[in-house]
């Protein structure tokens, strides 16, 4: 057990025998209760100090404060007072106890590659050109790369924290980044600035996209595994995501809004996969913001694809001749992602394959066949809902489905916010099973893609 679990279980521990003395008759009680919470208060002190701010032991520091404040001022109450406040400590401690094991600090899971990763950030503006001639506003993209990197002594990188964007005040609410304060805790396998290993074979560049409003490393349990095997990962996502889907759901009228809402819970029911997949044709075809959204971040790849040399000369010690294979470039999605991806390996020719992680078919010509190579990757309840693309791309198109799994489980939520589970937002998979499937389906395509590299 992670050193931040033992305080964290010591605290709730200590609070809950605190009670038991106070409620306890005879004056060594009290003594005792009293020693319990001044030693509580102390791995407090040593909690808030050592660690990030975790927010699921809040309700336990209520209890503790209370429980000491009421001691030292040697607070009488009557009795049904004191049974009252008891149990409302308890359920407060049960409730600490219950978010901290829903929303844990793991140890995730190592990349299964011979290769240590590297990681860095860049931000990337650029003003596109529309059909007349004439520019957009600027597109603001933060481009998160992941690569084989060259390590003789680790200690000399500071380990990437997960998901890092979320604490970026400029793309994400306060509300957001209060409750991601403490994934600071969760250190990734991925050493910040580290030198690239020009060693490593010379794989295809992944371009890897997010879910609608998502970051670039929501996906870190996936690109960290292709880095430690070689692949250059780029996780593009667009900074003002938010805004822009807003933006253009208040342009729909009231009756566009019904229907792409009404839609959205008709594709998450139960039905036969083929009229999954009839339905699936027709929302994807009539939902115009998700339908943009996608064009737009096809655009920002493409993009990021024209300028492929100068990002990946970003990375210490590049070696551009050495270090990666930009004729062969693999698009990945997960969610609207895959739609990206699907968008993108269509209309441009140098992308040499695609996967989609349980994603629609959102974009320009939805019912355009793929001609390259392309991974379909379901989870159950979504599974034939892309069978229209399958239908007409023949025998490009391979697919695979995750038993167990639901939508949210192609995220790193899968094994770092178990909570969720309970709330019904996860399958049975297990996290860790998950993660290797999902890794597993993935790099055995790109092998049987790409057998000579």
């Amino acid at each position: 057990m992670a050193l931040i679990h033992l305080v964290e279980l010591a605290i709730i521990c200590l609070a809950a025998l605190s009670l038991m003395f106070i409620l306890a008759p005879g004056l060594h009680s009290k003594k005792i209760a009293t020693l319990f919470l001044i030693c509580t208060a102390v791995l407090i002190v040593l909690h808030t100090i050592g660690f990030s701010f975790r927010w699921q032991i809040v309700p336990a520091y209520f209890v503790v404060a209370a429980l000491l404040i009421a001691t030292l001022r040697d607070v009488q109450t009557g009795v049904f007072v004191k049974v009252a406040g008891s149990v409302l400590a308890g359920l407060l401690l049960l409730v600490s106890l219950t978010l901290l094991t829903g929303f844990p600090v793991p140890p995730l899971p190592e990349p299964t590659g011979p290769h240590k990763v590297g990681t860095i950030t860049l931000n990337e503006e650029y003003s596109p050109e529309n059909n007349n001639g004439s520019t957009e506003i600027t597109r603001q993209l933060q481009l998160t790369l992941w690569y084989p990197a060259l390590l003789s002594d680790t200690a000399q990188y500071p380990r990437e924290t997960l998901w890092n964007e979320l604490h970026d005040s400029d793309a994400f609410s306060v509300t957001e980044r209060f409750f991601a304060t403490y994934l600071k805790n969760i250190e990734t396998s991925s050493y910040r600035g580290a030198p690239l290993n020009a060693t490593a074979p010379a794989r295809p560049v992944v371009i890897y996209n997010h879910a609608l409003l998502s970051m670039a490393s929501d996906n870190t349990l996936m690109t960290e595994t292709l880095a430690s095997f070689g692949y250059i990962v780029v996780g593009v996502r667009h900074k003002k995501q938010r805004e822009e889907y807003f933006q253009l759901q208040e342009a729909l009228s009231d009756e566009q809004k019904t229907y792409e809402k009404e839609s959205a819970l008709k594709l998450g029911a139960h039905m036969d996969r083929a009229t999954r997949a009839e339905l699936s044709l027709e929302v994807y075809g009539n939902n115009t913001t998700l339908a943009e959204i996608v064009r737009r971040r096809s655009r920002d790849s493409s993009h990021v694809l024209s300028n492929l040399e100068s990002v990946l000369g970003s990375i210490p010690g590049y070696v551009s001749s050495k270090c990666k294979n930009t004729e062969k470039v693999v698009l990945v999605g997960f969610s609207l992602g895959g739609a990206v991806a699907t968008e993108l390996c269509k209309t441009d020719q140098r992308c040499s394959a695609a996967v989609n992680l349980d994603g629609g078919i959102f974009g320009s010509d939805i019912t355009a066949p793929v001609t390259i190579p392309y991974l379909m990757v379901y989870s159950p309840s979504h599974s034939g809902g892309n069978d229209f693309l399958k239908a007409v791309s023949g025998d490009v198109y391979f697919e695979q489905t995750i038993e167990g799994a639901m939508h949210t489980d192609f995220h790193d939520a899968t094994f770092v916010l178990p909570g969720l589970r309970w709330m019904g937002l996860l399958g049975n998979i297990g996290g860790e099973e998950m993660i290797k499937q999902r890794n597993h389906h993935v790099l055995t395509f790109l092998a049987r893609t790409f057998p000579n590299l």
